[in-house]
């Protein structure tokens, strides 16, 4: 007497891994024709390995978190402009054409019980360019 064999398909999603906190998923500084003005949001990147299973294993833009984006001239260091945002709000800032230096106060980012310092981020302002560039705070 035969024995009749069974087909089992199993369907197994790939275990992905990757920083606990992902930055905004785009290349940067992203430069596109509009008003001349500063697009910044802050971004906490790094942190723990995390895992996670989906079909596929592309990691998800991270929301940009609240404080403060502030901009300055780097010949003096005098401030150009500031703008405070929340949770999941980006800066718009017009700019006259020209360099910058921006930097970026997180709320409530602290690293190991110290607030995070970013380092500023050069960025050049062209005439009816808008130019997004983030600020990032890296974490262990």
């Amino acid at each position: 007497m035969g024995r009749r064999g069974r087909v089992v398909t199993v369907w197994v999603n790939p275990v992905c891994s990757g920083s606990a906190a992902a930055g905004p998923g785009i290349s940067e500084p992203l430069v596109t024709a509009g008003p001349t003005e500063l697009i910044s949001g802050l971004y906490i990147v790094g942190g723990p390995l995390r895992l996670w299973s989906e079909a596929r294993c592309m990691p998800r833009p991270g929301e940009s978190g609240a404080g403060t984006v502030t901009v300055r001239d780097p010949s003096n260091g005098s401030i150009v402009a500031s703008q405070t945002v929340t949770r999941g709000h980006l800066a718009t800032i017009p700019l006259a054409p020209g360099t910058y230096t921006i930097q970026g106060t997180f709320g409530n980012a602290t690293i190991n019980g110290q607030p995070g310092e970013p380092f500023p981020t050069t960025v050049e302002i062209q005439a009816e360019k808008t130019v997004r560039q983030d600020v990032f705070l890296n974490v262990p």
